[in-house]
């Protein structure tokens, strides 16, 4: 019977980190179906869900651009600091190639009136792959090459009189692509007003998605949601310990397995039967590290992991040992009397050969820890129980009784039978 582990991983932004590194404060909206403005030329939203809505551009061009919705203003000020950020949903099959989105943020001053803005354009350049770029950044690039949940993120500051603008792409808290930080003065447009800082009041006028041609929309999230990990064990697997869910997920990045929010993750352990002639190395150690070893069988333990239903590769080495339990085969030779059974399960991964310690447990299986798989072997050996030794006054007695000196304690106790019949020889003759 399946037995399944879940657990909700709520993947959380180094906020405190981002802000040191770029000096600015958090100042993020969210921007969820209330948050934009549509119609009258500015594209459609459509709510998905209370989290998700669907964004789309007017379906002519106006101007070359397909413009779309954009968000209320912000009260976010430049002087203290801007970070913005919005989840967009990069589908893979819901881009087709060559169509694109851009999203920009813009600013404004204590009038109301337009200061700068930063446009981002991601393009459908490949079979599985978004290319994002900057006008205002021309060395900028980044990829996107997995269906998942990115963050758009817009850093706005004043550092040494000098406002800059860091436009960074995330997937998670792993950053895909930075600008870096970027001088707005620089960003020049016919409605552009530098010197910036001239400018009273500098704020957030909105988050704009300026221009969506792609023909299903884009989806944008108001949080971002947690990705859902199942572990799951087949019917001829080994029972996993209590802690296996947290370490086989903390384990994929170690393996080189990214995540992106709201993916649907399903970690499987496998085990399989391996043939011996396929194995030659593996029965040749179980002799040559366990002597009188017997071969109960030949397992491969695989752990393949699928990602929003896609094959995304194998755990094979995890950051910590996990303890599992496999059932002692039946139909085993019965233990002679006299001998008692000891179980090995010798491990080859890479090339390298261990034996591990086991533990045979009441439920008639055996215990072991690994954090590497592959290859193992059961195998076990039959030894000579050792007779109890006697005891004096319940204490173990270490003298040996037999060989020489068991014969010097019987001459010594006829020595001392022998002087205690002369005493009594010599008493009677004296009376």
């Amino acid at each position: 019977m399946k037995k399944l582990f879940k657990v909700t991983l709520c993947v959380i932004f180094a906020l405190a980190l981002i802000i040191s590194l770029f000096s600015t404060s958090v100042n993020a909206a969210t921007y969820n179906y209330d948050s934009f403005t549509a119609g009258s030329g500015y594209g459609t939203k459509t709510p998905v869900s209370e989290n998700v809505t669907n964004l789309k551009g007017e379906t002519v061009a106006s101007g070359g651009m397909y413009v779309g919705p954009f968000s209320k203003a912000s009260t976010a000020k430049l002087a203290e600091g801007i970070l913005e950020e919005t989840y967009v949903e990069v589908d893979m099959d819901k881009i087709a190639s060559g169509e694109y989105f851009e999203v920009s943020l813009a600013l404004r001053n204590a009038a109301n009136e337009y200061v700068t803005e930063a446009v981002v354009m991601s393009q459908k350049t490949a079979e599985d792959e978004v290319t994002l770029t900057a006008g205002w950044a021309p060395k900028f690039s980044a990829t996107i090459d997995r269906t998942g949940i990115y963050t758009y993120q817009w850093n706005m500051f004043v550092e040494n009189d000098t406002p800059y603008v860091n436009f960074t792409v995330l997937s998670g808290d792993t950053v895909v692509g930075s600008t870096g930080n970027v001088d707005m003065d620089t960003i020049q447009g016919p409605d552009d007003k530098n010197p910036i800082l001239e400018q009273e009041d500098v704020s957030v006028k909105y988050l704009w998605f300026c221009n969506i041609n792609v023909a299903e929309g884009i989806n944008v999230y108001a949080t971002l949601p947690g990705t859902t990990v199942e572990v799951v064990q087949d019917e001829n697997a080994l029972v996993i310990a209590e802690n296996a869910d947290e370490t086989l997920t903390s384990s994929l990045e170690n393996n080189g397995i990214t995540l992106n929010p709201a993916d649907s993750v399903e970690i499987a352990v496998k085990v399989a039967e391996a043939a011996e002639e396929e194995n030659a190395n593996v029965v040749e150690a179980v002799n040559e590290k366990v002597a009188g070893a017997s071969l109960v069988g030949l397992y491969d333990i695989t752990i393949p992991v699928t990602i929003n239903g896609e094959s995304a590769g194998e755990l094979t080495e995890l950051s910590n040992p996990i303890t599992l339990s496999v059932a002692i085969p039946e139909g085993l030779p019965e233990v002679a009397e006299g001998y008692e059974r000891v179980y090995y399960v010798v491990r080859d991964h890479n090339g390298e050969i261990e034996v591990l310690n086991t533990t045979v447990n009441d439920d008639n299986t055996i215990s072991f820890e690994s954090d590497k798989f592959s290859t193992y072997a059961l195998a076990y050996v039959d030894q000579e129980v050792e007779a109890e030794e006697p005891t004096v006054d319940g204490e173990k007695d270490d003298t040996p009784k037999t060989g020489i000196m068991a014969n010097i304690e019987i001459a010594a106790i006829i020595v001392l039978v022998a002087t205690v019949a002369l005493v009594v020889v010599n008493k009677n003759k004296n009376k």
